[in-house]
């Protein structure tokens, strides 16, 4: 009774510590992993919130770019379809672009499957024209969805009112810029599907500016969100909102059930080791007593074993071949006298040394690897031939045979060896492969295709190309004997020989070879492949057939015709000149780029087209190239004759001799000057404001980025200004559109004088620009002192009176004195900010500050505490 209750009683004690404390440490686990999860949700969101932000107000920015180009032509584009489709590429977001004269659209591009927007009213649309109209009259870029789209599907529009000036000056409404984007293909850069393989729901939604309504823009699933986590876009042309959270719901009941069963069975084990612990004690003694008894029982079964031992001598002792056990630790614990006789080492020593010493050292390694496979059951045998080694040093080769060892019960011992000599065979073999190598490499180097048959007609030998450049499938030599007729057969199925009946075919020349005459001929197959075959018959019978790819020689033949009429004829303009640079021929569209007849250039130096626009760097650098490559390939301006420079592409490649020496050079090029100038005009219209010439918010983007790197790398700090002209929205009101846009590149002026070249001035749209100055100082406060004094300097700038100078009815000039200030927000960049996105925002920040403590002021960003 005793030996019971102390073993239950521990154990029962050992269940209650454990489900204690088992049970703290599931509910402090749950709390904190509800802390995680909720962080990383709303980082997920916030990162996937600034990616959509991001794409749609760059696809939006477009609308820009039309409205200077509708400006600059006085309402029309004239190669609007070639632009825009230009615009495009740079705009991945924007499914297609608009130009809505009078709210009307009258222009798409593409037009492919936009057919249906031309002539649609947006100021008549019952769905679009409120946020039209609001459009109109605020003067401000809208964007109107998510909606049906005219031209089918979901999407939303962009709008940007565009005011022109009557011939009186006064502003008038022309019309809409109208960019297209269309859900789902806007929201594919913020990776929104991933959410869900994320184990996340999503809903992207906004409020109607009219109706109050929520509108859903995208979601995961119909059903509501459970306590979501909201970020919000902030667009400038409305707000929308991303909801997240987890589609099973905050917290894991699986997790939680898991870990509970986990913590009940740790406290059911640690008491079930406290009972055992008890009961071990108890049976000690019990064992001790029955290792007694089993002691005298195998004392027994050793006399038994002595005796068939010495039967299993006499027997290994009579055999022919060498035969041994080896144990689990590799080493031999029984060997025959022919095992010792082959090795010449006595039995004695054979037993208690391990196997793989006797194995020849090269290879030793791969015995022992094998041993052990064979210990470990990996492989369930061994058959393969060996090289050894004797007592004197010699070697000899062995064939070895083996397999695991076990006894009566079943029980593995290790295992038992097989060695029969097989050193004379080895000799045989050895001088036959060395034979049958020189005659391979004979057959496999001969510079084409060999086949040899006997007497019989049956293959005898043959290299790979014989099969690669007759195009014969392995299919054809698997059986074990292939005959002179099986190939002819294949070759007049498949129609090598011309038409007529297969089978007459092979009969034909099967009975010439019987007859077979020296030959050499010329065929070409039927994949166009061109053949020099000789054949010549064998002492004793058979014959062997040689086969020369000559296709090439033959169409070198052709190219030669072929290259006078290609130089003839050539789009591009060739050039060919001698080793001193001397130009000895050139075709006919070298005279008609160039201008220049053949006459005219010929014995002169390609130096009588210089433009003067490349420097002799430029020229010693193409000169290298081909020096040391033999060919350069690039882009260079020349001029005609007429005087007129031109862009081209330029190819020239060096003609070499024998010797590695450039004989002639020759030289193709194109005329790509109208490619250059609409590349120029689309570069700029891309990267750079199209009113005051400043870089836009993509080129700003990418300097940066370039500024922030360098910051990071040398330690410098730079500073991001963010400004808002005060007093500029009456100027548009009182005077229009076009004394606004004076006043802005005025302004626009005035910046770029108050800081260096190497920093950026950028305009946002509107009356926002942007300055970036890089490079102020390693000490943070220092640069916020040199910030501080360049901003100063800003502001006084831009502070100064406005004189407009306008044309007024009959060609006269009025000037028009306006006086406005800014408001600036600063913020300084270094080593350890997030992003762009939020320097810009916080110098956002800083600008609104500004402005709310009375305008023409300049304020540092200062996060909150």
């Amino acid at each position: 009774m005793y030996r019971f209750s102390a073993p239950l009683a521990a154990a029962i004690l050992a269940f209650l510590l454990s489900a204690m404390i088992a049970t703290c440490l599931i509910w402090l686990s749950e709390k904190q992993n509800l802390l995680v999860e909720q962080t990383r949700i709303a980082d997920v969101a916030k990162d996937h919130a600034h990616a959509l932000e991001s794409n749609i107000e760059q696809a939006l920015s477009a609308t820009y770019t039309l409205a200077a180009l509708v400006r600059q032509g006085k309402g029309e584009i004239s190669n609007l379809e070639e632009v825009a489709g230009h615009l495009l590429r740079y705009y991945p977001g924007v499914s297609s672009l608009a130009l809505s004269p009078g709210g009307v659209i009258r222009h798409a591009v593409p037009l492919a499957g936009n057919e249906k927007t031309i002539g649609f009213d947006q100021l008549k649309d019952p769905v679009q024209s409120k946020e039209a109209f609001i459009a109109r009259d605020t003067g401000k870029l809208t964007l109107a969805g998510p909606m049906f789209l005219v031209q089918g599907g979901m999407g939303a529009v962009g709008r940007l009112p565009v005011f022109l000036n009557d011939a009186m000056g006064k502003s008038y409404f022309w019309g809409f810029t109208n960019v297209v984007i269309r859900f789902p293909d806007v929201l594919v850069g913020a990776r929104l599907p991933q959410l869900i393989d994320q184990g996340i729901d999503y809903q992207l939604w906004r409020i109607h500016p009219e109706s109050g309504e929520k509108l859903i823009i995208a979601a995961s699933s119909p059903n509501a969100l459970i306590d979501p986590i909201e970020q919000n876009l902030d667009l400038a042309y409305g707000n929308w909102t991303l909801s997240v959270a987890p589609t099973n719901g905050w917290g894991n009941p699986r997790e939680l059930w898991f870990k509970s069963v986990l913590g009940l069975l740790f406290s059911l084990l640690l008491s079930y080791m406290a009972l055992l612990v008890m009961k071990l004690r108890i049976h000690r003694t019990e064992l001790e007593h029955k290792v007694a008894g089993r002691t005298q029982a195998l004392a027994k079964a050793n006399e038994d074993l002595a005796g068939r031992e010495s039967l299993l001598k006499q027997i290994l002792d009579t055999s022919s071949v060498a035969i041994f056990l080896v144990d689990m630790q590799g080493r031999i614990t029984k060997a025959n006298r022919r095992m010792a006789e082959m090795f010449g080492w006595p039995v004695e020593m054979l037993e208690g040394n391990e196997y793989v010493a006797l194995v020849h050292p090269s290879e030793r390694e791969i015995g022992r690897q094998k041993m052990l496979a064979l210990l470990a059951s990996t492989i369930p045998s061994v058959d393969l031939d060996r090289l050894y080694c004797r007592a004197d040093h010699t070697e000899f080769w062995g064939h070895l045979t083996g397999r695991r060892f076990y006894d009566n019960s079943g029980k593995e011992h290790g295992l038992i060896g097989v060695i029969a000599d097989i050193t004379e065979r080895k000799r045989i073999e050895e001088k036959l492969q060395q034979q049958n190598k020189v005659l391979s490499a004979v057959i496999e180097n001969f510079p084409g295709a060999i086949s040899l048959f006997d007497a019989n007609f049956r293959l005898a030998a043959y290299n790979n190309q014989f099969k690669m450049l007759l195009g014969l499938p392995d299919s054809l030599f698997e059986k074990p004997d292939v005959y002179f007729e099986d190939f002819i057969r294949y070759n007049a199925e498949r129609g090598e020989y011309g038409p007529g009946d297969p089978e007459k075919l092979v009969t034909a020349i099967v009975n010439r070879a019987r007859d077979f005459q020296p030959h050499k001929i010329e065929r070409v197959r039927s994949n166009g492949t061109a053949l020099e075959i000789r054949g010549m018959p064998l002492p004793g019978g058979g014959f062997v057939t040689t086969y020369v790819d000559i296709t090439e020689r033959k169409q070198a033949e052709k190219k030669l015709s072929l290259a006078a009429s290609v130089f003839t004829h050539a789009l591009e303009g060739i050039a060919i000149t001698d080793a001193e640079g001397k130009i000895i021929d050139v075709n006919d569209t070298f005279s008609f780029i160039t201008g220049y007849s053949r006459d005219e250039v010929l014995g002169h130096n390609p130096r009588i087209l210089s433009s003067g626009r490349h420097s002799r760097d430029f020229f010693t650098a193409m000169w290298r190239s081909l020096t040391e490559k033999g060919q350069w390939f690039g882009e260079i301006w020349n001029r005609r004759k007429n005087g007129e420079v031109y862009a081209e592409t330029l190819n020239i490649s060096a003609v070499l001799d024998a010797q590695g020496k450039p004989q002639q050079y020759v030289a193709l090029f194109s005329d790509i000057t109208e490619r250059k100038q609409i590349e120029g005009q689309v570069q700029e219209l891309a990267f750079y404001d199209p009113l005051t010439k400043l870089p836009n918010r993509r080129l700003l983007s990418d300097r940066l980025s370039q500024a922030m790197a360098a910051c990071r790398r040398i330690g410098f700090h730079g500073a991001l200004m963010f400004l808002d002209l005060d007093n500029f929205k009456p100027l548009n009101d009182k005077h229009g559109h076009v004394v606004g846009d004076l006043l802005l590149i005025e302004a626009a002026a005035r910046l770029k004088s108050c800081v260096r070249e190497m920093d950026t001035v950028a305009r946002f749209g509107g009356d926002e620009f942007v300055v970036m100055i890089s490079e102020l100082d390693v000490d943070v406060k220092e640069s916020a002192e040199q910030a501080g004094i360049i901003a100063e300097k800003i502001r006084a700038a831009l502070s100064r009176p406005y004189l407009l100078k306008i044309q007024r009815e009959g060609n006269v000039t009025a000037t028009v004195e306006h006086h406005c200030t800014a408001s600036i927000g600063v913020v300084l960049f270094g080593q350890h900010e997030a992003g762009q996105d939020d320097l810009l925002k916080c110098a956002d920040a800083a600008m609104y500050q500004a402005k709310q403590e009375g305008r023409n002021l300049i304020r540092f960003y200062e996060p909150n505490p």
